[in-house]
């Protein structure tokens, strides 16, 4: 401060008497205090409202991405469980063609059975696991060879 300016501040705290000194000192000190730390605190709120604004954006963007994997998983499982209970039924179904074809092996109406196995087959093989693919073809094809000779 200058001594010009010194002598205004002396010559207005005058004029307003020792009561306005001592008032404009205490409200002085107060805003000289609380604003600083009043301030501080707002920027510290702003900085944690922004922090927890990325955090909870990571967070969702998180749950989102394990959201669809579980659902693709799901998915995949339920597809797994479809083909299981398609297969298992081929097979089942398989066994219940052999046992028609053996019991119609020396009988006129083996020729009905056979075709179908054969037609049967077609809509079925790639349920059946390999063995038993192979298998079932020989079983109707050796019938087949038997019984027109």
């Amino acid at each position: 401060m200058s001594i010009d300016e010194l002598k205004q501040l002396l010559s207005l705290a005058g004029a307003f008497g020792i009561g306005g000194l001592v008032a404009g000192g205490v409200v002085f000190s107060l805003i000289k205090s609380f604003i600083p730390s009043y301030l501080a605190k707002k920027a510290e709120n702003l900085a944690t409202r922004e922090d927890i604004a990325a955090i909870t954006y990571e967070i969702e963007h998180v749950r989102s991405e394990y959201a669809f994997l579980i659902e693709q998983l799901k998915a995949k499982h339920q597809l797994r469980m479809a083909a299981l209970d398609r297969r298992l039924q081929a097979h089942q179904e398989a066994f219940e063609l052999w046992r028609e074809l053996l019991e119609a092996a020396h009988t006129d109406g083996i020729g009905k059975v056979v075709m179908k196995c054969q037609s049967w087959w077609e809509r079925n093989c790639l349920y059946l696991e390999p063995k038993v693919r192979e298998a079932f073809v020989a079983a109707y094809s050796a019938v087949t060879d038997v019984c027109t000779k």
